[in-house]
Order: structure tokens, then C-alpha cells, then sequence
């Protein structure tokens, strides 16, 4: 039971360890990024160009993102039906920067920022070079999600990865132009570059004309192979089971920054302790990984709100779980399933328990084993109620519905409940159970 528990936070932590309480209310938001980097790897710098579509529907003129304190920020400029301006701003905390907008910029609602500046990267390695979105090397806000086109250049024996779909490359012997992009809003732009070589790669076509790589540096041929037809199952399952990827291409990349998994829309990372896991049998992370590509960055939980995380980790571990049960038979399901739960019930009743919904953050074992080992359990007494052929339909339905946005915990219990759940029977358990403490009944 020590290695599941530690699993909660090699896990959940890595995927989420970007998040922060900053902030914009619902008035303000970024559709889209349009984004040029250029390494330049003898000055140790990324020269930075990121265009934000920004839409607004107040007029309050202070705006505020996240964005890395250390940048050297040359200017930032607004754009509104081709009138320029120039935007004052000022750092006003590590990583946070305070915009003063000028009143004729936003006085539509819609304009654009164009942020021109430098990012240290110091001097370059053999390792790949991976910026996240909590190295806030792009201006963001947290509780946000938006669609990207990205233009990397870097030295001719550099590739470069991103979230969504490689759309486009080029290459000389001196340098190398790639194109990401997405078709469907993201929560997060992540940036790795690796020299040429670093990397051994194994592509797999899928149906839908989908398609997987895998690009590994520790790995064995044989274990690799194992991953990535482990990681075709599953995607299989769940595209058949739920609905078509949202995007062409999802990739996978060893990087030796740290442990865990890290999940992005159409990228995942993961350390070489993933890779000795598999070796002895432990799928569940990758497996996991995949199931979030559906539910959590394919469908976004509201951040930060109540219920986020039931949403982002106990819903994609039940789907999880049902690829098991899919692949392995119901024995073996409802063995994974009461081991999860048996996490939890030590706490049960406990002054560290708390109902599902008010965890707030992943900071403790006992919020962990929570939301991992008592959310799922949740969730299929959900299923139970509902039946099989309406939980599909309902996992359908979702995802057309939602792919590519944001929901609350609320509104999912609106959707169930006016789609698949008209009396209300099921989803005022579910409320129940989520709301309150202690062993949950079958």
C-alpha cells in the first residue's frame, strides 16, 4: 500500500505542479496564442515574440499574468483594429506582471498584446531542454485555456516539440523552423528541445488516421515496444469507448528533469523511473496519461473551483480503471478499484478527512488519498446507478459537448442531470457522496 501512496504524489503533483492561485475573473481571457521562439544557444537565450488574443468584457484597466521574473522584457505592445499602443507595465511580485491598458485598446472588448523579450536559458547540455508552464516562460493565466500556433527555430541539429500537432518543418544545415499547433484550446504550452540523436523514436499509426510516437533515451527496444503498443491499447479503448482524439498526433518524450508524468494535449513526458515501472509491470501511470487526454486535457476541469479535482484525477483514474477492466476482465477491475479505496479508509472518519469537493490542493497524503482513492470509488457507484449503456452515452456525450472546454463541477452535475439523469436519482447521490466524509456505501 506504501508504493500506491507514494504513487498519488509522483503522479498528481508532477501534473499539476504549474498550477497557482492567480488569476483573472471569468471577464477577462486569452482565445489564442500566437507565439515565436528563436534559440539561440551561444547567448543562452530564447528570444521570445507571444501575441495574445485577449477578449474582455469589462473596463477595468490593470491586468494581471503570470510570466518569469527573470525575462528581459523589451516592450509590449497593443493592438486594436490596427491601432498600436504601447503597454506600461511593471513586475509586481516573482512571476507576476501588472498591465496598465490603455482605455481605447480595450474599449471593444477584443484586441491583441504582441510581448517582446528573452528568456535565460543558460549554457546549453546534452540534456533536452524543457520549459513548462511553471517555468512561466509565456504569459499566461492560470484558470485559462487557449488555442496555440507555435513557431520554433532553433540550430539546425536541434528538433523542437510542442502541444497539439506538428504542422509544418524545415531544415538547413544551419537551422531548423517547426510549426505546432493546436485544434482545440489548451491549458498549458510546453517547449522541449533535444539535439538531434539524443533521441531513439518508434511510430505507431492508428485508426482515424491518428498517430504515436515515442521518442526514449534509457529504454531498451524491447521495453519500448512494450510502451507503445501498451499506450495504442489504450488509446484505442478510449477513442473507441468515449470519441475520436481531438488531435492528429500525441507524442511521448523521456526527459530527465524529473520523475512522474507530466501531461499536456498531444505531448507527455514522463522520467525514466516511468520507464523502469513498466519493466516490472506497473502501467498505471502511462495508463493514466492516456485516459487524460480525454478527461482533463481534452476536457478541463474549472481551476480553481470546487470539485476540480475529483474531475482531473478521480474521473481519468476511472476511466483508467475501466481500460483495465477492459483488457484484464472484472476480476481484476474490482481488485484495482478496492485497492484505490483501500487507501482511503484509514482516513475515513479521521480529523485529516474531508468531503471529495473541498480538497483544494494535492499537499498531503490524506488529500491524495482522497481524491484517489475514494473519488473513483464515487464514481462507480455513478456508473452503477446510471447502467452501462447510459454511462456511455453520457461519456459521449460529454466529450462532444466539452472537448476543448471548461466545465465546473457543477455543470457537470446540470449536464448528467438534464441528459441522462432527468429524476435526479443518480446525480443527488453522487452530490451526496462527494460532499460528505467517511466509507462510501456500494
Amino acid at each position: 500500500m506504501k508504493g500506491r501512496q507514494n504513487y498519488i504524489f509522483i503522479f498528481v503533483y508532477i501534473v499539476f505542479l504549474a498550477q497557482a492561485l492567480l488569476g483573472q475573473d471569468n471577464s477577462t481571457g486569452i482565445s489564442r496564442y500566437d507565439i515565436t521562439a528563436n534559440l539561440d544557444t551561444a547567448k543562452g537565450e530564447l528570444y521570445v515574440i507571444a501575441k495574445l488574443v485577449i477578449d474582455k468584457s469589462d473596463s477595468t484597466e490593470i491586468m494581471s499574468l503570470l510570466l518569469n521574473s527573470a525575462i528581459r522584457l523589451d516592450s509590449i505592445i497593443g493592438e486594436e483594429n490596427g491601432n498600436l499602443s504601447i503597454i506600461d507595465n511593471e513586475f509586481v511580485g516573482k512571476d507576476t506582471i501588472q498591465l496598465k491598458l490603455p482605455t481605447l485598446l480595450i474599449q471593444n472588448g477584443k484586441f491583441s498584446m504582441n510581448f517582446y523579450y528573452s528568456y535565460p536559458i543558460g549554457k546549453p547540455t546534452n540534456a533536452p531542454l524543457l520549459l513548462d508552464r511553471g517555468h512561466r516562460w509565456y504569459p499566461l493565466i492560470t484558470d485559462n485555456i487557449a488555442k496555440l500556433y507555435l513557431t520554433v527555430t532553433t540550430p539546425g541539429d536541434y528538433d523542437a516539440f510542442s502541444a497539439g500537432d506538428m504542422t509544418s518543418v524545415a531544415r538547413t544545415a544551419d537551422s531548423a523552423w517547426t510549426v505546432w499547433e493546436t485544434a482545440i484550446p489548451v491549458f498549458k504550452v510546453p517547449l522541449l528541445m533535444a539535439k538531434r540523436g539524443y533521441y531513439k523514436e518508434l511510430i505507431k499509426e492508428l485508426s482515424d488516421d491518428k498517430e504515436l510516437s515515442l521518442h526514449f533515451s534509457s529504454a531498451d527496444s524491447v521495453t519500448a515496444r512494450a510502451i507503445i503498443d501498451e499506450v495504442s491499447r489504450s488509446f484505442e479503448f478510449y477513442s473507441e469507448y468515449i470519441g475520436e482524439y481531438g488531435h492528429r498526433s500525441l507524442r511521448l518524450l523521456e526527459v530527465p528533469q524529473f520523475p512522474g508524468v507530466n501531461i499536456g494535449t498531444g505531448i507527455i513526458t514522463f522520467g525514466k523511473d516511468e520507464i523502469e515501472a513498466f519493466k516490472i509491470g506497473n502501467k498505471d501511470r502511462i495508463d493514466l496519461a492516456i485516459a487524460n487526454q480525454w478527461m482533463g486535457a481534452g476536457i478541463f476541469g474549472k481551476f480553481p473551483s470546487r470539485g476540480f479535482w475529483f474531475m482531473s484525477i478521480s474521473m481519468p483514474h476511472y476511466l483508467r480503471l475501466m481500460y483495465l477492466q477492459k483488457v484484464k476482465g472484472e476480476e481484476v477491475f474490482q481488485k484495482n478499484l478496492n485497492d484505490l479505496y483501500g487507501v482511503y479508509k484509514p482516513i475515513a472518519g479521521t480529523d485529516n478527512d474531508i468531503p471529495i469537493l473541498d480538497v483544494d490542493f494535492l499537499n498531503t497524503k490524506e488529500k491524495g488519498a482522497i481524491i484517489y482513492g475514494k473519488g473513483p470509488y464515487a464514481v462507480n457507484i455513478l456508473r452503477n446507478r446510471l447502467g452501462d449503456e447510459v454511462w456511455q452515452r453520457l461519456w459521449r456525450g460529454l466529450y462532444w459537448n466539452y472537448k476543448g472546454k471548461i466545465i465546473s463541477f457543477d455543470q457537470l452535475i446540470e449536464y448528467i442531470s438534464s441528459e441522462y439523469d432527468r429524476d435526479r436519482t443518480a446525480v443527488s447521490e453522487l452530490e451526496k457522496l462527494v460532499n460528505g466524509k467517511g466509507l462510501l456505501g456500494k
